[in-house]
């Protein structure tokens, strides 16, 4: 009789029982960390993603020990607009995340719903405060994110704001384990300094986040290009094009919480994710017709919740595209960095 095989990351599918407990359902997404299914806990009879790191036949130290770094860092945090992370284990050293299950869809498919138009700002900025509310949350246990992104929020049919994939996150003060960490996250929302090659802070969070507002209020990036290296040039040394030129409806208010967020200096911008939402507390008091009572330190409010259309409509490709164009010999020390980053 064959001894009965442990699954590994080559033949778990749907069907698979991992630990005698988590039965795999369907596949619902792989990114460059893992691979997450949604599953049935058999033992408490519940429904709950699981993500398994994608590595077969073997592997290395350090990234076993970043994807523990990833379960220590998201089993402290217990807040209503983060994923919860139920369980971790390994299983023949092929180790994987039980986090809570999230039904809806992330925040770039909402958006890309009301497509040709844009999300209404009564609807993003309420998505916004919800971020903001996980950040302050996480970055007040001394964990950052690092890969912020559309992709990474979910919203459920209810309308709550959850953040996702804490999978770069590294916990302050202590060491990298990599430097991996430096150029963690999408080209796209790369806060300078770590497109840098610098550590960065939980600053590097309220910049990603700039950009996603930038993006949602706009319907453009603030700086794109046909490579990920000229998206970073333009991060280091591009200006940013004020939001209202992209759409009049911006308030200089809301105009300039942005432009904060993305300043090219981290101490430029706001100190935590707190502030952001203090002043963006008015502008969403206004939206819903409120009146808000001034006071000398204002309670920060939970995050508020919306109610997502079901309408679909056509998708568009809104991401713009621009070369960079007399930069050869920054864009030439750039690359030469960014791959010296990326070798370790």
């Amino acid at each position: 009789m064959f001894k009965r095989r442990q699954p590994t990351v080559s033949t778990i599918s749907p069907g698979s029982l991992l630990h005698g407990r988590y039965r795999l359902q369907a596949q619902l997404g792989q990114g460059g960390a893992g691979i997450v299914y949604k599953a049935e806990d058999e033992q408490l009879q519940r429904i709950v993603a699981l993500k398994v790191l994608t590595a077969d036949g073997g592997m290395a130290a350090d990234k076993l020990a970043r994807f523990r770094s990833e379960a220590l860092s998201v089993a402290q945090l217990n807040h209503p607009n983060i994923i919860t992370l139920y369980d971790y284990a390994e299983q023949e050293a092929q180790p994987y995340l039980v986090m809570e299950y999230v039904p809806g869809q992330d925040l770039w498919s909402l958006d890309n719903t009301y497509a040709p138009n844009l999300m209404p700002i009564e609807v993003s900025l309420p998505i916004i405060d919800g971020i903001l509310a996980a950040l302050e949350y996480s970055h007040a246990h001394k964990v950052i994110h690092r890969d912020l992104k559309p992709e990474n929020v979910m919203i459920t049919p209810e309308g709550q704001v959850k953040v996702m994939d804490f999978g770069l996150a590294r916990i302050q003060g202590q060491s990298r384990l990599t430097q991996e960490g430096l150029v963690a996250g999408t080209a796209s929302y790369l806060a300078p300094e770590l497109a840098l090659g610098e550590a960065g802070d939980h600053r590097v969070d309220l910049y990603a986040l700039g950009v996603m507002m930038y993006e949602l209020l706009t319907g453009r990036l603030p700086f794109s290009g046909d490579d990920p290296l000229s998206v970073v040039s333009q991060h280091i040394h591009a200006p940013v094009v004020p939001p209202q030129r992209y759409n009049p409806a911006i308030t200089a208010e809301l105009q300039a919480i942005v432009l904060k967020l993305l300043a090219k200096h981290a101490n430029e911008r706001y100190g935590h994710a707190g502030e952001v939402r203090r002043e963006l507390a008015p502008i969403l008091a206004e939206l819903r017709g409120e009146i808000i009572v001034s006071a000398a330190e204002p309670e920060t409010v939970p995050a508020l919740s919306l109610e997502v259309g079901a309408t679909q409509q056509a998708l568009l490709d809104r991401i713009s595209r621009g070369k960079m164009v007399g930069r050869e010999s920054e864009m030439a020390e750039l690359k030469r960095r960014w791959d010296r980053v990326r070798r370790g």
